[in-house]
């Protein structure tokens, strides 16, 4: 029963990136997994296109994560309760990977502009990649989200699976140089002359305990209308729901992802 459920599981996957794309494409991510499995060396990087659009995003091949985080966006729609946001303006997209939310946003809502914060260069250039064909409306920022504006060590292959989705940053150990510049959300808003945050997409790999640390968060809280953060341990679930205790809001799930939707302080207005 467990063997027919995941056959099931793999045939529904298989169809879901079919209808995601077309058919070439899917048989050519499809080939690409194959082969890497039996060890052959596949293309760096490959383009699908997307059916619903008729355009191109890139991927990396073999064992990339880039598969995953493409099937939770453009497959199983993590992302489409916020779909109810009414036209939002500003889109800041924490731990953009390689872009796959900031494209998803970008097509969804045409108005918005989208910045991209990453702080892994291999990761950036496949997002810059994504980006390009709305390159109007979005901007990369190789870069880190965290509670104070610093400079951290990258961190590869010792978090999660150890694959480029799980690459996290941290303060540099002794014998460590630092290679990141990470900046505070307060510093992020000055520096792109933000007012408002319409939709504020979270996923940093545990660095949800720096971002929502101490009172400062409050601050720029008031400032933000929609959340969507993937939470990693209790800990970082805790620090989240925490900092959002003096805030009304709609709580959704979807998938991995925790939604807070039409944020406002529960006492005073928003300054």
């Amino acid at each position: 029963e467990d063997l027919m459920g995941m056959l099931k599981t793999r045939v529904d996957r298989t169809l879901a990136l079919y209808r995601a794309v077309t058919a070439s494409s899917a048989t050519k991510v499809m080939a690409g997994r194959l082969a890497n499995k039996f060890g052959c060396r596949a293309r760096e990087t490959n383009f699908v296109t997307l059916r619903r659009t008729g355009e191109r995003g890139y991927m990396r091949a073999g064992d990339s994560s880039d598969y995953e985080v493409f099937r939770q966006i453009f497959i199983e729609e993590e992302f489409k309760p916020l779909c109810a946001i009414s036209n939002p303006s500003v889109i800041v997209d924490c731990g953009a990977n390689v872009g796959y939310a900031s494209r998803y946003f970008l097509e969804v809502f045409p108005n918005a502009r989208v910045i991209a914060i990453e702080p892994d260069p291999e990761n950036a250039k496949v997002c810059r990649m994504n980006l390009a064909l709305h390159r109007d409306r979005s901007s990369l920022l190789r870069a880190a989200i965290w509670g104070c504006t610093t400079e951290l060590s990258l961190a590869r292959g010792d978090y999660g699976d150890g694959r480029e989705w799980a690459t996290r940053v941290r303060q540099p150990r002794r014998d460590e140089t630092a290679t990141v510049r990470a900046v505070d959300m307060l510093t992020l808003l000055s520096e792109q002359s933000i007012g408002i945050v319409d939709l504020l997409k979270i996923d940093i790999e545990g660095s949800e305990l720096e971002l929502f640390g101490g009172d400062a968060c409050h601050s720029w809280l008031r400032r933000v209308r929609n959340i969507a953060i993937e939470l990693h341990g209790t800990a970082c679930t805790r620090r989240f729901f925490d900092a959002l205790s003096g805030f009304r809001y709609q709580a959704l799930r979807s998938g991995e992802l925790h939604i807070a939707l039409n944020i406002e302080p529960a006492f005073g207005p928003v300054r």
